[in-house]
């Protein structure tokens, strides 16, 4: 028996020749795993299997990995090293039959690899639209035929492009034997999806042992947006979901995996944008990357105490509709119209008769026999100093690190009372209220709303009214350093603040363009092209 459910996987597979190698180009796998939620990985949430996974994740946690809200807009940035505001590319997915797509004038990550003697391949869900065809692949399970592709890839170099998303997913009846305790529906079949996608992410790494790429490999698994919890995916205690500019639709499940990687069982909580793997990976591979990115070369960071290079990021600036906008600088974080979205407790959580399963393996070959917990907790110095790592066991209760006493924690009960959900029992959880948006209704576009006069009011200019914002839109602020879920909104006692990042935020605006939207084109319909969606305008 299989369920329906909504995970992909897409992989950018950059692989360097012998030659190469010996200079000390490793070869480099990006896996994208679409939706997955801050919680739906075992190391911030023990009842989720997922196991290879973990294993990868062992060497070093990114704990502050920042991505874009939706899909579309993370794998813009990720290609490009830009904000997704200065492509077009900041609003909504890219539909089946819009006849547009990534910019053609920006290099490619994948470009600028190619330059210094890298073969590139991609694999899955890139939803980003090419000039051809896709491949009519019809497997029922397409996790499966992803890990196949990179096999073959792995052991005859071949070219290829495959888009699993051309299949419907559906999860094998042995993936959701582990989650038989949880009784919601939708969070079982989901979580059986993540285990059948960790299976997969193994056999990729198996094939990168096998075929001896593996010891000069580097690994990058990041999700591409937060959760959708409507869709059984889960961000606890993060606020928010996919589509939010709230930590749990932009702050990913990731990590970096290498041999090459000094002091394994970090736990990095350095600044880190999805922009920067373009400055990290061409710069790691000996090449150099365009001038006009926006991302920060990483490696010193990832692989010592250096500081990060990145001390603010910007969450988006989306003036389609609503105006809608976040940027965080150190440890501030300021939100212009950000919505009304709550915390959703784990389903897991509630309470049941039934014990999680002794033994979590799944019935295949490559998975694990029993469930990946580390040998000792593991306390690295070469982190700890200014980036307030910690331990792997720590990791894995899925909080922030502790720190010194705070004005925020001095006055928790003052949180709870602000809060719509705090922690608790599920039962009292569930029983608070919540709006059809907080409980994880979103969408792959923002709601069509009133059109805002912001960029008519704003031309880049020291003239700019700043009561023009005080007035017309919301503004929340948070320290995300003491206040990681965003409960307590200080915007009202720290006003210079939010006028210094308001300001900052600001001044990017005459790099804003205008959201690139189409309407659907009838020549994309499968009718004309044997059964499957092609971008029939190219």
């Amino acid at each position: 028996m299989t369920r329906n459910a909504e995970i992909y996987l897409w992989a950018l597979v950059l692989l360097s020749s012998a030659a190469a190698a010996s200079r000390g180009q490793p070869h480099i796998v990006l896996i994208v795993a679409d939706d997955l939620g801050w919680n739906d990985v075992s190391w911030h949430n023990p009842q989720v299997v997922t196991p290879h996974l973990e294993d990868l994740a062992r060497r070093v946690i990114l704990e502050q990995s920042y991505v874009q809200p939706i899909c579309t807009p993370t794998r813009s940035a990720l290609l490009t090293g830009r904000y997704p505001f200065t492509l077009g590319r900041q609003h909504s997915v890219l539909k089946d039959n819009e006849p547009t797509g990534l910019t053609l004038n920006a290099t490619l990550l994948p470009q600028s690899l190619k330059e210094v003697g890298y073969s590139t391949h991609a694999v899955g869900k890139p939803f980003l639209h090419v000039s051809h065809p896709y491949p009519p692949y019809s497997s029922p399970h397409p996790q499966h035929l992803f890990a196949s592709y990179v096999e073959d890839l792995l052991t005859s170099r071949t070219r290829f492009v495959l888009p699993s998303r051309a299949a419907p997913l559906m999860v094998p009846e042995e993936y959701m034997k582990p989650y038989d305790h949880i009784q919601d529906l939708d969070r079982r079949t989901y979580l059986g999806m993540v285990t059948a996608m960790d299976e997969a992410v193994g056999r990729v790494v198996a094939a990168l042992k096998s075929s001896g790429h593996y010891e000069d490999s580097v690994i990058v698994f990041t999700t591409d947006n937060g959760g959708p919890t409507k869709h059984g995916a889960n961000n606890w205690p993060l606020r928010g979901y996919k589509t939010t500019l709230w930590e749990g639709g932009t702050r990913g499940a990731a990590f970096i995996h290498s041999p090459l990687l000094p002091n394994p069982g970090a736990v990095s909580h350095k600044m880190i944008h999805v922009t920067d793997w373009y400055q990290t990976l061409v710069g790691l591979a000996g090449g150099v990357a365009p001038g006009d990115t926006d991302g920060f070369d990483q490696w010193a960071s990832l692989t010592s105490s250096a500081p990060s290079p990145r001390t603010q990021l910007i969450y988006n600036l989306d003036d389609t509709d609503k105006f809608k906008a976040g940027i965080r600088v150190g440890d501030m974080k300021l939100l212009i119209n950000p919505g009304n979205a709550g915390w959703t407790p784990p389903p897991e959580s509630e309470p049941t008769n039934q014990e999680p399963p002794h033994s979590q393996a799944t019935k295949t070959e490559t998975s694990s026999s029993k469930k990946y917990t580390p040998a000792k907790s593991y306390e690295n110095s070469l982190y700890a100093e200014g980036d307030k790592s910690e331990s792997w066991n720590h990791a894995r209760r899925g909080r922030s690190s502790p720190g010194r006493k705070t004005m925020l924690q001095l006055n928790h009960e003052l949180m709870e009372r602000e809060s719509t959900l705090v922690e608790g029992p599920y039962e009292d959880l569930q029983a608070v209220p919540q709006s059809k948006d907080q409980a994880g209704f979103g969408s792959d576009v923002a709601p069509n709303q009133d059109k805002s006069s912001i960029s008519e009011n704003f031309d880049g200019k020291d003239d700019l009214k700043l009561d023009y914002f005080f007035r017309n839109v919301d503004i929340q602020l948070y320290n995300i350093k003491d206040d990681p879920d965003e409960r307590v909104d200080l915007s009202k006692i720290e006003s210079d603040t939010v006028e210094d990042l308001l300001q900052t935020l600001l001044k990017e605006m005459p790099r804003y363009v205008a959201a690139d939207i189409k309407p659907g084109d009838p020549g994309a319909h499968p009718k004309h092209w044997n059964n499957i969606w092609s971008p029939g305008w190219c």
